[in-house]
């Protein structure tokens, strides 16, 4: 993977589990000590990002460090794309959500 698109990556990570965590850019620029333009430009995949600034961020949002190099396969397919980004969101569902969750796609199965 470039080292643009591996940016973006963590990016998009990020962004999302801020807006999980119910976190502005501003608050969380505040616990990674940098400017809140700074969080904006990490989100977006525009700027490289330190590692001490990195640990941060991922301790304040509680990120598992190995969630940052899903999809670094510049190879990977569409169907493995959304299967991650299925994967991400269900692990931040409750057990009672992940019940509704799985249900529905059973019905989904058998729409055929």
């Amino acid at each position: 993977m470039q080292d643009t698109e591996f940016i973006k990556h963590i990016g998009k990570i990020i962004r999302f589990y801020r807006l999980k965590n119910n976190l502005t850019q501003e608050q969380l620029s505040e616990y990674a000590d940098c400017s809140c333009g700074f969080i904006g430009q990490i989100e977006r995949g525009e700027s490289k990002i330190s590692l001490s600034v990195l640990s941060k961020i991922i301790n304040t949002l509680k990120i598992d460090a190995n969630e940052l190099f899903w999809d670094t396969d510049t190879h990977t397919s569409e169907s493995q794309q959304l299967d991650n980004q299925i994967a991400l969101y269900a692990k931040q569902l409750s057990i009672d959500k992940k019940h509704i969750v799985l249900n529905l796609m059973d019905d989904l199965k058998n729409l055929n």
